[in-house]
């Protein structure tokens, strides 16, 4: 049997290395939800210390005691929602990039983890990518995860009634030296991501991007992605299972909040196309990139990574 609930995504401009603030900041949009009826509230990718792509991101991870996790449980409790949320976790002397859900009762209610995570201030490896909660079960894939077509075909088929989607998505500025066909091109695919992974999936979407100025990234994809061609832009979008988009913001801070269906045999056996999947992405792209550039890339980061770690961990 179907059942609808309300879901709310909170975009808002996260400072980088600005704990406190940023959560103050978020808090205050918490109040533009109290007659929304929301059930469950999505905050974006590392929501709180801001998306910082390299090593000094390892010096703002927190244990799962941490300020973040204690004020989305605070947050949680006090307004009765489910609240997803984006941290750098330390954990066994390691740092993972998780995405944690706390219940209205004020728990952890679990989390996931990002599988293809930035190799220069994460541990990588095999993710989480399930949560299941008394509500719906949520399937979460965080930014680059969700562009790899194995994971989204595996979220496709499982039981996941709702897909999250937080992202940290550095897109090319509209005044940038790149070309302008790239630039059109990905801003096009950010405004329609939900609407996209829906149609895919047969499953509705909640696309949540943080806003934010694009900080150096390490690597070979550092001197090619650099900071003043590229930003965050938010574009956060929540879609049905049919891919039509319920709700959608541009670039401001903003929350925004739709009805979604959810469950029953009708939306899980609805036919889908293929999950497409170029050089292991659901998106085309350079091959040289692809197969060759990027994996170099990775495994210099994590080297980098296991030299710089014991210095922050």
């Amino acid at each position: 049997m179907n059942r609808k609930i309300t879901i709310a995504c909170v975009q808002q401009f996260s400072e980088a290395g600005e704990i406190r603030k940023n959560l103050d900041a978020y808090e205050k949009r918490f109040s533009e939800l109290i007659k929304s009826r929301a059930r469950i509230v999505i905050l974006p990718e590392l929501f709180s210390a801001g998306y910082i792509p390299n090593t000094t991101a390892l010096g703002f991870a927190e244990k799962e005691d941490g300020p973040t996790i204690e004020w989305m449980r605070a947050q949680s409790l006090k307004h009765k929602l489910y609240i997803g949320g984006g941290i750098a976790v330390k954990q066994g002397g390691e740092c993972y990039n998780r995405y944690y859900v706390t219940d209205p009762d004020g728990n952890i209610a679990g989390y996931a983890q990002k599988k293809n995570a930035e190799s220069y201030c994460f541990k990588r490896g095999e993710g989480i990518h399930i949560i299941k909660t008394d509500i719906a079960i949520l399937g979460i894939a965080i930014c680059a995860d969700s562009h790899i077509s194995d994971i989204i075909n595996k979220l496709k088929n499982s039981d996941a009634e709702v897909l999250l989607l937080p992202h940290a998505w550095p897109i090319p500025k509209e005044n940038s030296s790149l070309p302008e066909s790239d630039i059109v091109k990905q801003n096009e695919e950010l405004k329609n991501y939900s609407g996209i992974i829906g149609r895919l999936t047969g499953k509705p979407v909640v696309f949540c991007n943080q806003l934010g100025d694009m900080k150096p990234m390490q690597g070979i994809m550092g001197k090619l992605m650099k900071p003043e061609n590229f930003h965050l832009n938010g574009h956060s979008s929540i879609a049905d299972a049919d891919g039509n988009i319920k709700a959608s913001t541009r670039s401001q801070n903003s929350v925004i909040t739709a009805e979604i269906e959810i469950g029953g045999n009708d939306l899980k056996n609805r036919d889908t196309p293929a999950i497409p999947d170029y050089f292991g992405y659901t998106t085309p792209g350079s091959i040289l990139l692809r197969r060759i550039i990027m994996p170099v890339d990775i495994f210099m980061g994590q080297r980098e990574y296991n030299r710089k770690k014991t210095d922050y961990l």
